[in-house]
């Protein structure tokens, strides 16, 4: 799986593909069902998750059919969505 990061308006983006596909997915264990390593999936996801917040990073979604993106924070749960909306709202 390819994710993509890139930089623009001076804010990193990061495409989250399938180990985010949508903000339903951004708790660490909720991986995609038909995954075949999900244990090395949530291992991965904790990693970008983490740089994804200490970065302020925006995740952008391609699976999601309400949210185009979002800006995380940690709470007592762990990571979670802290905004979401389009795209350009965020930027």
């Amino acid at each position: 799986m390819t994710l993509t990061k890139m930089q623009y308006a001076g804010r990193t983006l990061l495409f989250c593909a399938d180990l985010i596909p949508s903000t339903s997915h951004v708790p660490i264990p909720y991986v995609m069902g038909y995954d075949i390593r999900p244990l090395v999936a949530m291992s991965e996801k904790e990693q970008y998750l983490e740089q994804a917040v200490d970065g302020d990073w925006i995740l952008v979604f391609d699976h999601d059919p309400y949210v185009e993106a979002a800006l995380l924070e940690r709470t007592e749960k762990g990571i979670r969505i802290k905004q979401s909306g389009r795209l350009a709202e965020l930027l």
